[in-house]
């Protein structure tokens, strides 16, 4: 059996058994001896999994014990699931970095580049400036770079062409959004600036349209553009990728990111990438998901908590025009739920940061980014 199939089979099996922990702990609720009953059944299939293949047990379930996730891409490498959640079942966030902003964190994790002897690809969605694609090509990375929006893509080809030829070649860049799926078209709203982000939304207001034809506000919906997709399932699985598989990613689409881990449902399985910036808006996330106050950002959280990721939080930020900045802002950060029954617990936090200062004219909320660690995977000192 390849190491591919063994990987579906166990995901099988993964799937099959979470239901029915589930179901344990709701009959425990209910009827001792049944929960009882299937607590044996489940023994008996977790002695006859075949060998090498360990379930993953669901995040933010109580009673957890300390059970092992694989790496899919290294089954030699297994991690307690005690460092992610306690002995409660209590989901644990990492707050060590709290304090630091994702391209500090990006910084000092290409700097390993030098203590590797294998090639090691990197991954950017979402590339308004071309600076952190060519540090990264600069050390020596095979690096991918994706930007959807036609102006900015332009102004990333012109910096990428002021590089050296042998920095160049190891930079590849692609004007597509990336989504859960593949072969698809996507409207895209593309003014070249930070801003730009799937769909026709009103993102100041936190509106599904613009209902303003004022000059102004014409002049920051720019133009709807249609781009195409695809899905990092299908683009990691390709023949793009050239080494000792994705050593980090980043993301940062403008409230997308759901739609982005969703179509990275299988390279997160596997914990094929060993590090993984992501912003974290839930605002954003839940107006590109039609989720108002539904926090449906908490799923990114929950699948890679499953995968065996370990989450660092890193600082919260906010737009310059919000009631709550810089110094402020950060003592109110101080109180973020790390230690949470439901990962939800954590994304609510910052709608009541909202509510808590309150500002009719200010509906963009409060964000901040992750960095997921997979599953045996070790910081770099200079984080750690």
């Amino acid at each position: 059996m390849t190491q591919m199939q063994m990987r579906r089979q166990a995901g099988w099996w993964n799937r099959i058994l979470s239901l029915l922990l589930r179901l344990a702990n709701l009959l425990l609720a209910t009827s001792g001896l049944a929960a009882a009953a299937l607590s044996l059944f489940l023994i008996v299939c977790m002695l006859y999994l075949p060998e090498n293949q360990h379930y993953s047990v669901p995040p933010n379930r109580r009673g957890t014990d300390d059970h092992t996730f694989v790496r899919g891409n290294n089954p030699s490498k297994n991690l307690s699931l005690s460092s992610i959640v306690d002995h409660n079942g209590m989901v644990k966030i990492n707050a060590s970095l709290s304090t630091m902003n994702p391209l500090d964190v990006w910084e000092s994790l290409i700097k390993t580049s030098e203590k590797k002897e294998k090639k090691q690809t990197v991954i950017e969605v979402g590339v308004h400036s071309p600076k952190q694609c060519i540090d990264a090509a600069e050390r020596g990375y095979d690096t991918h770079c994706f930007e959807p929006s036609p102006p900015s893509y332009t102004r990333i080809e012109r910096g990428i062409d002021k590089i050296t030829s042998e920095t160049r070649d190891r930079i590849h860049i692609y004007n597509k959004a990336v989504g859960a799926t593949s072969g698809q078209t996507i409207p895209f709203h593309s003014t070249g600036g930070t801003g730009d982000h799937v769909g026709e939304y009103d993102m100041w207001r936190m509106k599904r349209r613009f209902e303003s034809q004022s000059e102004q506000d014409l002049k920051k919906r720019g133009n709807i553009v249609q781009v195409p997709t695809i899905c990092l399932d299908d683009f990691i699985a390709g023949d793009d990728i050239d080494g000792d598989g994705v050593f980090l990613l980043k993301v940062d689409t403008q409230g997308f990111e759901p739609s982005i881990f969703n179509g990275l449902e299988n390279t997160v399985r596997d914990a094929s990438i060993d590090f993984i910036i992501f912003e974290f808006w839930p605002r954003g996330m839940d107006l590109l998901a039609d989720t108002y106050n539904e926090c449906t950002g908490h799923k990114i959280l929950d699948q890679l908590i499953s995968a065996g990721y370990t989450l660092y939080a890193l600082k919260v930020e906010s737009h310059p025009k919000a009631p709550l900045r810089s110094q402020s802002l950060q003592a109110e950060a101080k109180t973020r739920p790390y230690t949470v029954e439901h990962t939800t617990e954590y994304c609510n936090w910052f709608f009541q940061l909202e509510e808590k200062y309150s500002d009719e004219q200010y509906k963009f909320g409060y964000w901040s980014d992750f960095l997921a660690v997979a599953p045996g995977v070790d910081l770099p000192p200079e984080l750690n």
